[in-house]
Order: C-alpha cells, then structure tokens, then sequence
C-alpha cells in the first residue's frame, strides 16, 4: 500500500498515488505524516486530523513503515516541509520506534508521536530518550477532542515557532529603490538571505559618502568683477 496523500489545499498539486510527481509551488503546505497498519485505525485518524487542521496542513496516510519512508523522500525532493509523524508501535516488518528513529537524520526539526497500547507504555518511555521522542497517545483516543487532538495541536503550535521558512531569495533593483537610474552595475541582484539583501541596498549611499570625501569635485571658474587696482 502507498503513501495516501489527502486533496491539497486550492491551488497545490500533490503527489500522485502512481507514485508520479506533479508540478507543485515554490511552497506547499507543511505535512502531516500518520502511519498505521490497520486501514481503520488509518482512515480515522486521517479524518481527524484533516478535520482539524486540514486549513494549515496537508495530510499523508501510509499503511507500513516502508511506505512512510517513500513518502519522506518524495516531499524532501519535492522540498515540502514535514511538520509531524504521528507513528503506530506495533506494525509488521518495521516497529513506529524503529521508524521514528530512522528519519532522525532526514527530518532533524520534525515532531514525533507515537500511538500505542498500555502495555508498550515502557517502549514509548525509552523512545524519549533514545530517539527524541515528543509525546506518546494511549489507544483507544476517543474522544479525539480530549485524548488526540490538543496534544497535537500544541505540538504543531511549537514546530510552527522554531520553523524558518525556505527563503528563494529577493530581486533588488537598488537604481529603481534609490531614485538613482545612472548607477553603474548590475540593474538586477540576486540575494540569498534578508541580511545579504539589507546589506546590499544600504551599500550604494554608502559607496557615495565615501567617494565623496575623497573624490576631486570639478571646480568651474567664476569672473571675477574688475573693481580697479586693490589698494596696499
């Protein structure tokens, strides 16, 4: 089974369930991976989650761990930030804490849960330490406004403060910004970062006191009025 992707937000595409890439924006709502093995258990906390938070978030379902990590790899190529991994313990091939620990080095920033039954409390407590782990729900969460969802919520509120969106860099015209349209240089900068970017339009007026203190100024001669000899 893939990696189920819920419809994106108005004016997104999303990745096929072929497994074929589509054209996407330069910036895709952060995602919300949830993987369980039992198509139900899958299925509810989709609409859950999708329910809650699908203004923000796109909502990605998969059915093992194997799928889950497919999907990691295609939203990092495609540069779509993963927010949250909302993990069941017990699945065949690969357990939530073994997957959870094996995107430590993919997604370093993103939160992690773990769903699991009472008796893998002891698990879930270790995965703190040993993995990060951010938080542990107990099956059943009925009600998911009391037992899921706020949990969550504060979780994403803490990703959503530490998060440093992707900067594509900023067109300057500094000759258009500063009235000057016969500056010598480049009419159009690429700059990477908003510090490059105040540096370099505070540069130019800078570059002109400097030349100004030390350029030789063209001096025009003035007549002078012929008044007669001057007195000694």
């Amino acid at each position: 089974m893939q990696a189920r992707f819920a419809e994106d937000a108005p004016g997104t595409a999303g990745l096929r369930s072929d497994g074929a890439t589509e054209a996407v924006p330069a910036m895709a709502n952060p995602v919300i991976l949830v993987v369980d093995d039992d198509p139900q258990v899958l299925r509810a906390v989709e609409r859950e989650l999708r329910g809650r938070f699908g203004s923000d978030y796109r909502v990605v379902a998969a059915g093992s761990g194997a799928d889950a990590l497919d999907a990691i790899r295609r939203l990092i190529l495609r540069g779509t930030p993963i927010a949250l991994l909302v993990v069941d313990q017990r699945m065949p091939g690969m357990t939530g804490v073994e997957l959870l620990g094996s995107t430590l080095p993919l997604l370093p920033g993103t939160k992690r849960v773990l769903l699991t039954a009472y008796a893998d409390t002891d698990v879930a407590i270790r995965a703190i330490n040993e993995i990060g782990l951010d938080h542990y729900l107990l099956k059943p969460w009925d009600p998911p406004e009391e037992r899921l969802l706020p949990a969550l919520a504060e979780l994403l509120d803490d990703w959503r403060a530490g998060w440093i969106p992707p900067f594509d860099g900023v067109r300057a015209r500094p000759h258009l910004l500063r009235g000057d349209a016969a500056r010598p240089g480049p009419s159009r900068v690429l700059i990477r970062s908003a510090v490059a970017a105040r540096a370099y339009l505070a540069r130019p007026a800078a570059m002109t006191a400097a030349k100004a203190s030390t350029m030789a100024l063209p001096v025009t001669p003035i007549e002078r009025r012929r008044r007669g000899p001057r007195r000694r």
